[in-house]
């Protein structure tokens, strides 16, 4: 008999059966912070210490979707972590898999959060609104849990453009790969970003600040830096 899913993966901010968006520049540190929070959440520890939002672990898989398996792994290995805690499916280069495979190869593997990197380019066509609204709600048909499979959770991982801090739309949900849509169709939102004063004036600085925007509910914007082995976290 399978476990039963809690409602919330963790409490108020991530429900389960519903497509979510992890979101920032290729320089925020989003893989960093998603592996450091994936094997936190897994042991039942808060991802956001100190804001009661307890986490409720179930069975999932990473897909390298953006990446070989062995640039996961260098990753993995550069933030001192051993690469077999980490259920990756590969679905890169010589690894491809449309998306009914992943899902396919998921549920095989019993998991039921499906954590997506590289999630935009399994889009049809160029990635307007009309295409991201038909992709997401494709997806949110594999989440369904009236299905047959019992259905599924989808972090996907999506870049957002580099823009300039005049530039940025006030709401954070919008400012997802330049298409409104992302934030429309999808559920929860975690966007990482650099702070606009290290930016406006040039400087590379560790420090980072995430916005946790959940379709409902309370939002949280959390200031967080990379350690020395490159862990980043918002504590």
């Amino acid at each position: 008999m399978s476990t039963p899913i809690p409602p919330y993966l963790v409490d108020s901010l991530l429900p389960s059966w519903e497509v979510h968006l992890l979101a920032g520049t290729s320089d925020a540190g989003k893989t960093r912070w998603l592996f450091h929070t994936l094997l936190e959440w897994e042991q039942g520890n808060d991802i956001f210490p100190g804001h009661g939002l307890a986490s409720h672990p179930v069975p999932w898989v990473y897909v390298a979707g953006d990446r070989t398996e062995r640039a996961a792994i260098r990753t993995l290995q550069d933030m001192g972590m051993n690469p077999n805690a980490i259920p990756l499916i590969p679905a890169f280069g010589s690894s491809f898999k449309p998306m009914y495979k992943i899902i396919e190869e998921a549920h095989k593997r019993g998991a039921h959060l499906i954590v997506v990197e590289g999630f935009q380019k399994f889009i049809e066509g160029p990635g307007q609104a009309r295409d991201v609204q038909q992709f997401l709600e494709n997806m949110s048909g594999y989440t369904d849990p009236t299905q047959g499979n019992g259905g599924c959770t989808i972090l996907g991982v999506v870049e957002s453009p580099k823009l300039k801090p005049h530039e940025r739309y006030e709401d954070a949900r919008q400012r997802v790969s330049g298409v409104s849509a992302w934030g429309y169709y999808s559920n929860t939102i975690f966007l990482i970003e650099r702070n606009r004063a290290d930016l406006k004036a040039g400087i590379d600085s560790p420090s980072r600040t995430m916005f946790v925007c959940p379709k409902q509910g309370k939002r949280l914007i959390l200031t967080g830096a990379f350690d020395q082995q490159g862990h980043l976290t918002f504590p």
